[in-house]
């Protein structure tokens, strides 16, 4: 007598073991095999998932995996899932599960650090005096999941404006039709007293100061500029807050200080 063998309620697996997870938030990916035991052809686009935050309390984070797979009869694939974790969730390793369908399968979670600020202003525009300072605020955001410490100071570059374009042809005028190396020699010159000493950036009210995960601060950043800048130049620079890279253009005024200008020496 012939017995009748039925399918089992899921026709699709995944093999045995833990399904791993990583990256740096707020995305988490992984690459699963999934296998379809059936007659038909089985989409999937995505499964449950809770995600235990501490083992400290029973606090958890209900989560949707996606897949967006597509299992041919009797086949199988490797997919590329990916789970939406939040921005600020701290780095480490999370304990979850995956319900599939009916059962659930245990899952690892590996968080990696993510360094990420936004300073607003991104870029700065300073009309500065030779032997003053100029202070504009700053707002700073850790986008990031790790706290990040503010540095006290920031050294800023100066190159001055069309300097590499404009000192070639002065330097070619003087000594081109001596020879080549002639030349070079006088724009190489022409360049280093066109390169003025770094500027200062240091940040008050907030400097060395952490910023937590999702935290936003305010403060200001007090502009020193060399002494020796050339009158009524143009330079551009940047300087580096964390990972995040400002502008500066610096415009040098001659004149009368501003309201905005500190006097060195007196903060």
């Amino acid at each position: 007598m012939a017995t009748t063998q039925q399918m089992p309620a899921r026709p699709w697996d995944i093999p045995a073991g833990p399904i791993l997870l990583a990256g740096q938030p707020p995305r988490l990916t992984g690459m699963l095999k999934l296998i379809n035991r059936g007659d038909d052809k089985i989409k999937i686009k995505s499964l449950p998932i809770r995600v235990k935050l501490s083992d400290k309390d029973d606090a958890y984070l209900d989560l949707e995996l996606e897949l967006s797979a597509r299992l041919p009869a009797r086949g199988s694939s490797h997919v590329i899932a990916g789970v939406p974790v939040g921005e600020d969730i701290a780095p480490g390793n999370y304990a979850a599960e995956v319900d599939l369908g009916g059962e659930r399968r245990a899952a690892v979670l590996h968080v990696l650090e993510r360094r990420d600020l936004m300073v607003l202003p991104e870029s700065f525009e300073l009309f500065v005096t030779p032997g003053a300072s100029l202070v504009r605020p700053v707002v700073i955001t850790n986008l990031g999941n790790v706290a990040f410490v503010v540095p006290k100071v920031a050294l800023v570059p100066l190159g001055q404006r069309g300097a590499l374009f404009s000192n070639f042809h002065i330097a070619i005028a003087q000594k081109g039709q001596e020879s080549h190396q002639a030349a070079l020699d006088r724009y190489a010159s022409l360049l280093s007293q066109a390169e003025p000493e770094p500027m200062k950036a240091v940040f008050r009210g907030i400097g060395g100061e952490t910023i937590a995960a999702g935290e936003t601060r305010a403060g200001e950043i007090e502009f020193e500029p060399p002494a020796k800048l050339a009158r009524h130049g143009q330079y551009l620079g940047q300087f580096n807050v964390g990972s995040f890279i400002c502008g500066v253009e610096l415009s040098v005024d001659n004149g009368t200080p501003t309201t905005d200008h500190r006097p060195r020496g007196k903060r």
